[in-house]
């Protein structure tokens, strides 16, 4: 479908991500009643915080939330150090949580933000749908945006047993995607491949 029109797939995927949501998931065998957590963006949020930083960013969308665990946390640890607000440790001022699976999240704000993140996200969506996600990102961003994305099928499958990671590509065919998008919004972007939970590629413009 075009950048601006998701497909009647999206909207299927969707109702299996909010089944997951609220029912749990399969893994590997074994019921998980909680997944989509937001535990994924722990690895990257020193890296996110040093682009917010850099960008004198002061407001945030965080694309793609799932649970938020991290921004909702009273504090955790991270690497040693004990974080007791994200948003402080980001030295933002206001950030906005979207989950389309995830009722309390799931109202998109149209924006603009300093920075959008989206975090383990992308692989989700189908190949169709790609397009109209990152519109959807890149339109609210004004300064930078950051992304994670995997490039191998996931451990978990959803309720109708299909793979959670419906689109898995090699890092050149997400960086055309992603540069398509992007041209002309001056808006500067990071992107980080992986396999397996390991950094693959790093592709980046003006960050």
């Amino acid at each position: 479908m075009s950048a601006h029109q998701p497909s009647p797939r999206y909207f299927e995927l969707l109702e299996q991500y909010r089944d997951a949501h609220e029912n749990g998931l399969l893994v590997q065998g074994e019921r998980q009643p909680n997944v989509f957590t937001g535990k994924s963006l722990k690895p990257h949020i020193r890296v996110i915080s040093d682009l917010l930083h850099a960008c004198d960013a002061r407001t945030l969308l965080d694309y793609g939330c799932g649970k938020a665990v991290f921004h909702k946390a009273e504090q955790f640890d991270l690497d040693g150090e004990t974080i007791s607000s994200l948003k402080e440790f980001w030295g933002l001022e206001k950030v906005t949580l979207f989950d389309p699976g995830v009722e309390a999240h799931s109202q998109l704000a149209d924006g603009p933000f300093d920075a959008v993140i989206s975090t383990d996200v992308l692989e989700h969506v189908d190949e169709q749908d790609v397009d109209f996600v990152l519109d959807q990102i890149f339109s609210r961003a004004l300064k930078v945006v950051y992304m994670n994305i995997s490039t191998r099928p996931a451990a978990k499958c959803l309720p109708n047993g299909e793979n959670a990671h419906v689109t898995v590509r090699p890092p050149e065919w997400w960086k055309a995607r992603i540069e398509a998008i992007a041209a002309g919004r001056g808006v500067a972007f990071y992107c980080a491949l992986e396999d397996g939970g390991q950094t693959i590629e790093v592709f980046r413009n003006g960050c």
